[in-house]
């Protein structure tokens, strides 16, 4: 052989053994462990972790307020057009008064006829009670008179009795013989001129009372001096009968109760009359129309000399519509797994986007109603600024974040470090040069940190990357359906993909 041969013969084998080395290298077993298939790892942290919802909306003014006429009349003055700028309490229109000043005069007299009725009743009232207090007072004193009689009749006369009697007869003969000598004398000076007739006749009706006198003294003397009547008696029981029962109905029930009933039918048409009265001042008050708050007029779709509504809602006689600036809103609207999460007075975050700046504001209204569209089913909500910006127009984008929870000094894990399974959050643990899954309970997720309720100390290395096609929890909501709640939602991402459907905050 010649030594050129030898050469090119060893130079082959080299190459040869050169292949061969590579090949066994390319061939050898692969000895990395499982923990090295994973790209990075990571401790659980521990800090402060809000979940938000955002939703976009549109800017719009704050509270609009639409102005229609409590009264019917004609617009005889028209003070405002669109674009005008409007103080709280500023005359807006003025309406006819001429039906309206006459139905005042009317009330105002049906008021006065109705406490002049309620006057006479209270009146008669008290004059019928004052009536019922006499007359009870007298019969009182003829009950007592009667019972008197009555016992005088049972015990029979006295000796005293008697005496008495008699001197009281001597003493009224004794008056009628001074009433005849002056009757005398009145009539001699009468018949002279002295007198008038009226005089003498004054003096005849004196004898006359002292006559009766005498004959009721007589009477009673014979009655003293004889023994009691049966018949008398009888009498004098009646008598004292008859005075009880008088006394028992002077009370007058009946006429009583139908005079207070008088008096309490005039004090309702008294308080009628003056709600009429009142209603008719206020429809009058009524007849100048004022905005209610400071603002701008948004539109004017009356004229003057127009024919305002009595019932303005229904027939949409619509005077003006002023808008509150001071107030202005977002208006966005809120699907409805999330709207749960919401309450009024909650804070929120919004973005203007020509305005590249963020205000904090909070949710004002939610409306009870919901709202289908293409089978996605919303809810209207008003998020209000707390200090709105001068410069803010309407129609403007803005984007808003609804913070719904927030906790602080929490364990959590990058959301895309969790898988899902089932009904189970999962996450791979390094222990050594081996990995291990273990099940964890999630809570509260801001899309880019899950909350960790149970499973981890707070020492463990957990891996991330990819992993055999194994899935993530994608969001705080599934997550906290498949661990906390029993879910049934599993993520479709790839392991490693960060969640995507609630904003960051």
């Amino acid at each position: 052989m010649s030594k050129k041969w030898l050469r090119n013969r060893w130079l082959w084998i080299g190459v040869a053994a050169l292949v061969a080395i590579g090949l066994w290298l390319f061939l050898r077993p692969n000895k990395k462990t499982q923990a090295e298939q994973f790209t990075r790892s990571i401790r659980p942290q521990r800090g402060t972790i809000t979940e938000t919802i955002n939703v976009s909306g549109v800017v719009s003014h704050g509270t609009q307020v639409e102005i229609y006429p409590q009264v019917n009349g004609a617009i005889v003055d028209l003070y405002v057009e669109k674009g005008d700028s409007i103080k709280k309490g500023q005359i807006i229109a003025r309406l006819d008064t001429k039906d309206l000043l006459r139905t005042k005069q009317r009330a105002a007299s049906d008021l006065q006829l109705a406490r002049s009725q309620l006057s006479q009743a209270e009146t008669n009232l008290s004059l019928q009670a004052k009536e019922s207090t006499i007359s009870e007072q007298q019969a009182k004193t003829n009950l007592a008179n009667a019972e008197a009689t009555l016992a005088r009749l049972k015990a029979g006369s006295k000796p005293q009795e008697i005496a008495q009697a008699e001197a009281s007869l001597r003493q009224v003969k004794l008056n009628l013989d001074n009433a005849r000598q002056e009757e005398a004398r009145q009539k001699l000076l009468h018949e002279n001129g002295a007198i008038s007739r009226q005089q003498y006749e004054t003096a005849q009706k004196q004898v006359r009372m002292y006559q009766e006198d005498v004959y009721t003294a007589e009477q009673r003397l014979s009655l003293l001096q004889q023994d009691p009547d049966p018949a008398e008696l009888r009498a004098a029981q009646a008598q004292v009968d008859q005075a009880r029962s008088v006394l028992r109905g002077q009370t007058s029930i009946e006429q009583r109760k139908l005079r207070e009933e008088a008096v309490k039918t005039a004090r309702v048409s008294v308080a009628q009359a003056q709600i009429s009265y009142e209603k008719a001042v206020e429809e009058l008050a009524s007849a100048v129309v004022r905005s209610p708050i400071d603002g701008v007029v948004l539109d004017v779709p009356v004229k003057k000399g127009s024919l305002a509504s009595s019932n303005a809602v229904s027939a949409n006689t619509l005077l003006a519509t002023i808008a509150d600036l001071t107030m202005p809103k977002v208006e966005i609207f809120v699907n409805e797994a999330d709207i749960a999460k919401l309450t009024v007075g909650q804070t929120a975050q919004i973005k203007v986007d020509a305005l590249s700046q963020a205000w904090e504001g909070e949710v004002y209204r939610i409306d009870p109603r919901a709202t289908e569209s293409s089978n996605v089913v919303t809810f209207a909500v008003d998020v209000v600024f707390r200090d709105p910006p001068h410069n803010l127009k309407a129609g403007l984008t803005a984007d808003v974040d609804l913070v719904v929870s927030q906790k602080e000094n929490v364990l959590w894990l990058p959301s895309y470090a969790i898988r899902s399974q089932g009904q189970q959050a999962m996450i791979m643990v390094k222990e050594g040069e081996n990995v291990v899954r273990k099940t964890v309970r999630t809570g509260i997720s801001d899309g880019s940190r899950t909350e960790i309720i149970s499973g981890l100390t707070g020492k463990e290395e957990v891996l991330m990357g990819s992993f055999g096609g194994e899935n993530t929890g994608s969001s705080n909501r599934e997550n906290r359906d498949s661990s906390s709640q029993g879910g049934n939602r599993q993520n479709s991402m790839p392991f490693g993909s960060p969640p995507a459907r609630i904003r960051v905050r």
